[in-house]
């Protein structure tokens, strides 16, 4: 009678779950990072000119949200151009 952990070392490795879990994964992390920029964003704005980094931090802030955003699209639309893309896809390449 086998063990559990021999049952667990003679499993295979599913390629198409391991990379779909990858891919939420990244795109969980991608809407992490994009809340926390506009949460860093909305801070800054509140404090106002009192912050003694306000022009500076309000302006790599918002690029770092532009670029992310622009990134998403791209990706979204090489994906969409391959003929690879579904309907759920957009939410998981949006970020």
């Amino acid at each position: 009678m086998p063990t559990r952990f021999q049952d667990v070392v003679h499993r295979t490795i599913d390629a198409n779950r391991y990379a779909s879990k990858k891919t939420l994964a990244q795109g969980m992390l991608d809407i992490a990072l994009l809340t926390a920029n506009a949460s860093q964003l909305k801070y800054i704005l509140q404090v106002g000119h009192q912050h003694e980094f306000y022009t500076l931090m309000v302006t790599l802030i918002s690029i770092s949200i532009i670029l992310q955003v622009n990134i998403a699209l791209f990706f979204y639309s090489r994906r969409a151009q391959s003929g690879r893309s579904h309907p759920g896809s957009f939410i998981l390449f949006i970020f």
